[in-house]
């Protein structure tokens, strides 16, 4: 078993995190790559919440909420 599998079943087993079931792969532009893992991280989940009792929980996003990172930082599509 992989690091990205016994993440995700390690996290299924704890009481302050939920694992998200697994729906689609992250829709990308053709010039984009997704790489391995986030891809064999997304067909065995759909994201999920990590320490959900903490002060600081993480949150690993859902596929369908994955954008262009300039499109959230600076409001628009830039190049490079």
């Amino acid at each position: 078993m992989n690091n990205v599998i016994r993440f995700i079943n390690e996290a299924k087993t704890l009481s302050n995190c939920e694992v998200y079931p697994a729906s689609v792969l992250p829709k990308l532009r053709s010039s984009h790559i997704l790489p391995s893992d986030l891809e064999e991280f997304y067909k065995e989940c759909g994201g999920m919440q990590l320490f959900n009792d903490s002060d600081f929980p993480y949150r690993v996003i859902p596929p369908i909420e994955i954008n262009l990172a300039n499109l959230e930082i600076l409001g628009e599509e830039v190049e490079d």
